[in-house]
């Protein structure tokens, strides 16, 4: 069978999710086609972390329902997040990502509880040069990480918040096997000159906790590996820096961590209380503090507005915690109603014009203050759709 693989997305560390549905079908015999006018199937990876990435998807699948029809079959995050709106656009096929085992009996032979290899996932650097790369590869998503050698280390996360619509569809968290981790990490560097790596997962702070390690056993014993090793973290929870305090301002100063991705959410105490987030202002402004005292500024964040109840005096201090600290990057998220998270039943609902106000405040600001802004219907973010929707990389045979 030929089959079309297309991914759309946000998320870096679902391109292991792509390979594994990518390697496996070749392993069944199946052909990737670069082409969907060539296939017999079209599989596409879907994405609704927010309003703008689930409109985006809605929008490609409806498209691609309307040209090849009943070829299209909608995998990932939006068939768990908003199967509502999923199913007023599109009428075809659709498949959660917890249920993914339905998709590969769709292409094998095997039982559906016949394990599906799946090796960890490593890729070296896409480019040396990522300015020079993007001028001459435009339609390409290029990532900050991918200058790196990107690492998935886990996936999902154990954490309840209130707001996340993302619990929806990922599955039990899980640390991949450490001593895999190291060999392939191994095996990478003997194969490129880099020496830096981009650690990847849904909660990568976490790692560990669920096979008797610990996210700081992982990164001494890659960096033990070679003395020129150097890490960046993403999708970091404040809690878990502050579970090994010591130990991250310790790589920090020793320059084995260079970046770290650390989502506040908010500045105010009342509204990460209602949104469940597992640590407190004061412990933001502790590691933010210790970032300041080792004049370590390479760290970006995400932040919620207009969550339920959310005041203007609780969107202030979140504005005022991030210009005293200075992220180089912030992604503002408007809130995202979803049916089954818990914070649906809130009350205090913030009108949509007063969030609206608030982004273009925050943006502004953030702006004045040379803090990059990535929000909905930004620049930043509309490239990225377009670059999701022509990259093809995932498109073509085996590397």
């Amino acid at each position: 069978m030929k089959v079309f693989v297309k991914r759309l997305a946000s998320c870096i560390q679902r391109n292991e999710k792509i390979q594994q549905y990518r390697d496996f079908l070749l392993s069944q015999g199946h052909e990737i086609v670069k082409n969907p006018n060539e296939s017999d199937i079209i599989i596409i990876w879907t994405c609704a972390f927010r309003t703008d990435a689930r409109d985006n998807s809605l929008q490609y699948i409806q498209q691609m329902e309307n040209e090849y029809q009943n070829k299209v079959i909608a995998i990932g995050c939006l068939p768990d997040i908003d199967p509502v709106n999923l199913h007023l656009s599109y009428s075809g096929k659709s498949i959660g990502w917890r249920e993914e085992q339905k998709l590969f009996s769709l292409f094998s032979s095997k039982s559906n509880n016949d394990p599906i290899d799946r090796p960890v996932y490593i890729e070296p650097p896409v480019c040396d040069d990522i300015e020079a790369y993007k001028r001459n590869n435009k339609s390409a998503d290029l990532h900050f990480y991918d200058q790196f050698i990107k690492l998935v280390i886990c996936e999902g996360c154990p954490y309840k918040c209130s707001y996340c619509t993302e619990r929806l569809t990922f599955p039990k968290f899980k640390s991949f096997p450490i001593n895999e981790i190291i060999q392939s990490s191994s095996d990478m560097i003997k194969k490129t000159s880099c020496r830096t790596f981009a650690f990847l997962g849904d909660c990568t702070g976490e790692y560990g906790n669920d096979i008797g390690s610990s996210i700081i056993q992982l990164i001494n014993n890659i960096c033990s590996l070679d003395d020129k090793i150097n890490i960046a973290l993403s999708n970091f929870n404040i809690k878990n820096y502050m579970d090994y305090f010591d130990d991250f301002n310790s790589l920090i100063g020793r320059r084995k961590i260079f970046h770290i991705n650390l989502p506040i959410q908010s500045g105010s105490d009342r509204v990460l209380q209602q949104m469940e987030r597992p640590y407190c202002v004061s412990d933001i402004i502790a590691v933010f503090n210790s970032f300041k005292d080792m004049d370590f500024n390479s760290f970006d964040t995400h932040i919620i507005v207009g969550f339920p109840g959310e005041t203007d005096e609780d969107f202030n201090k979140t504005i005022e915690l991030l210009l005293l600290f200075k992220p180089k990057y912030v992604l503002i998220s408007a809130y995202l109603e979803t049916l089954k998270v818990t914070s649906y039943n809130y009350g205090n609902k913030v009108n949509q014009e007063v969030i609206n106000e608030r982004i273009r405040k925050a943006v502004s600001i953030f702006s004045e203050n040379n803090i990059i802004c990535n929000y909905e219907g930004s620049d930043l973010i509309n490239s990225r759709f377009a670059r999701l929707k022509s990259d093809d990389r995932w498109s073509c045979e085996k590397k």
